[in-house]
């Protein structure tokens, strides 16, 4: 009881030193702290010495440790096995010495040892055996090179005619490096089309048209920067990106833009596709033509291995074209028609355009020609968004009214269209909140325009009444633009007659 009242006494000194001075709350605390002892114990060694300081007693357990691992001969130790051992390793040693031809199972090869090897644990630490694995499966002298001169100073010969070394080589156009990394031939190639795209843009004037120069870009850069994009496979996340940022700052060099303008944008407005889809575009083209290839070709029987070897499983570990463009025909749904082609020896052609183009249902975006009622709306509103309203004063020739905007003075105020759009108004007060009508009762004919033209108003309406108010909306403008229209014709033609 004495010591917890002690403890809360030291405690409530504590939390006041806090508040009032910091340095006597330091002390306090440093008083409560636990203090080390600098005694030792004290070790009596096997001689009958006594340790009591840290060196004695570190000497103490160093001579006890090695007296335990150090061999003693004494009654339990069993001399003749010792000898036994001895005299079977030195006749092992002797037998091995004498063996001057191969082993009774024949001559050990490397392809014998690099499975036993490869299955070894990867450990940092050796086994029962004393044997670091990890040394043997990833020892060895490595073979790389650095600048134009190899390391080990190695010399290649073909024959007696020595092979010059260098970092890389054109193959039918293709700059191949000695690493064979498929990142510098995109680094390349990028700074290939790069290079030509600026040299084009320097030929005409600063303010050529961008569609022309996207059109430049499609048949001059784009075809350099991914010339042999068919055979590229086992491309990085890195890999993509970098060209992705390659085709979107063209594009938006191309058309002037800020560079933090969205990339997707810039590709619309000049109708190029991601250069990720051409490129799969290019492979599926490619493959296409090795399948529709005759069958005494070559080319076309090194393909038909490679893929059958891939399908029945003979080469798990096979990378390149053939796993690449399965993945690709697996990205897109089109592997089906793969198994119907390898089955039945089809052109993938006419597979393609007999099932894949017949089983799906066009967009309705290739629909939208169809509707001519739709198209003439759509060009109209898109009229009605882009007209720029007139500064001077006009009056109508119907009814007498002045105004400036010609638009909204044909919805919104013109006494011959008054008929529609009160039907309208009829529509609105009966199928809306009231909240709604009373928005719209406020505005002045500008703004209720754009309400008119797909401006959100400020009252909330679910989806099913956005569009339905967005319907009628457009149709008022359909109607009350086509009276108008109607009985300015007739006006004209009255007054030409008078004159």
């Amino acid at each position: 009881m004495e010591f917890e009242n002690h403890m809360k006494g030291v405690y409530r000194d504590l939390d006041t030193a806090a508040e009032c001075d910091i340095r006597l709350f330091w002390k306090l605390v440093k008083k409560q702290k636990k203090r080390t002892s600098r005694t030792y114990p004290e070790i009596h060694g096997d001689d009958g010495a006594n340790f009591k300081d840290p060196e004695g007693v570190a000497e103490a357990f160093a001579m006890y440790y090695e007296k335990i691992y150090t061999p003693s001969e004494d009654d339990t130790f069993d001399e003749h096995f010792r000898q036994f051992i001895e005299s079977k390793y030195r006749h092992i040693e002797e037998e091995c010495t004498k063996v001057s031809g191969n082993i009774p199972g024949g001559p050990i090869t490397t392809d014998d040892l690099s499975p036993l090897v490869n299955n070894l644990k990867r450990r940092k630490f050796p086994g029962p055996d004393r044997i670091t694995y990890e040394h043997i499966i990833f020892g060895g002298k490595k073979f790389r090179s650095k600048g134009n001169q190899l390391k080990e100073g190695s010399i290649w010969t073909l024959g007696d005619t020595p092979v010059p070394c260098s970092d890389s080589c054109t193959h039918l156009g293709i700059i191949i490096n000695s690493k064979c990394s498929l990142s510098e031939r995109i680094k390349s190639a990028c700074r290939k089309g790069r290079n030509s795209f600026y040299a084009l843009t320097d030929i005409g004037s600063p303010y050529l048209n961008p569609l022309t120069l996207a059109s430049l870009y499609k048949s001059v850069v784009l075809p350099s920067v991914l010339y042999g994009c068919e055979l590229w496979n086992n491309s990085t996340a890195a890999d993509c990106q970098r060209l992705q940022v390659f085709q979107h700052s063209l594009c938006k060099s191309a058309q002037n833009l800020p560079s933090r303008t969205r990339s997707d944008m810039c590709e619309s407005l000049l109708n190029i596709l991601p250069i990720s889809t051409e490129i799969d575009t290019r492979k599926l083209l490619f493959f296409g033509r090795l399948c529709r290839m005759s069958y005494q070709t070559l080319p076309k029987q090194i393909f038909l291995v490679r893929l059958f070897s891939y399908f029945e499983g003979l080469g798990k570990s096979q990378c390149g074209f053939i796993p690449d463009v399965s993945n690709l025909m697996n990205t897109y749904d089109l592997l089906t028609y793969l198994y119907q082609w390898v089955e039945s020896f089809l052109s993938i052609q006419t597979i393609l355009e007999k099932h894949f183009f017949s089983e799906h249902d066009p967009s309705n975006f290739w629909r939208a020609p169809k509707n001519c009622y739709e198209i003439r709306l759509w060009k109209l509103i898109c009229k009605l968004v882009t007209d720029r309203p007139q500064r001077s004063l006009n009056v109508c020739h119907l009814c007498g009214a002045p105004f400036f905007n010609l638009a909204a003075h044909v919805a919104c105020s013109c006494a011959i269209t008054l008929g529609t759009r009160n039907n309208w108004w009829t529509d609105i007060i009966n199928n809306f909140t009231i909240h709604l009508s009373a928005e719209l009762c406020a505005l002045p004919d500008d703004d209720l325009l754009l309400i008119l033209l797909g401006r959100q108003p400020n009252t909330e309406l679910d989806a099913y009444a956005t569009e339905t108010f967005r319907i009628k909306n457009f149709k008022l403008i359909q109607d009350t633009s086509a009276q108008y229209n109607q009985l300015m014709r007739r006006h004209h033609d009255v007054t030409n007659r008078v004159n």
